[in-house]
């Protein structure tokens, strides 16, 4: 039992930093520092940089900001191959 949550916790954090990483490299393609773009959604710069790097879990409301503001979607869109 103890081995599943050890897993289920691992694969938390690991998608914690594939989120962290997406969003830079969003920002990094628009070509917005860190400080900018924290601005534009109302966080410290500091914070972006936790969420960047893994450390902070993103909150919905914080991901929709960014979403927003770069007019994406978080994952590419899925094509079925006839």
């Amino acid at each position: 039992m103890a081995g599943g949550s050890v897993t289920a916790r691992q694969t938390k954090m690991r998608q914690q930093v594939l989120v962290g990483l997406k969003i830079r490299e969003l920002r990094k393609a628009h070509q917005l520092t860190q400080s900018e773009l924290a601005t534009r959604i109302g966080i410290q710069q500091s914070d972006l940089c936790r969420m960047e790097t893994g450390e902070y879990k993103v909150s919905l409301d914080t991901l929709f900001k960014i979403l927003a503001i770069f007019e994406s979607e978080f994952a590419p869109a899925r094509t079925t191959v006839s």
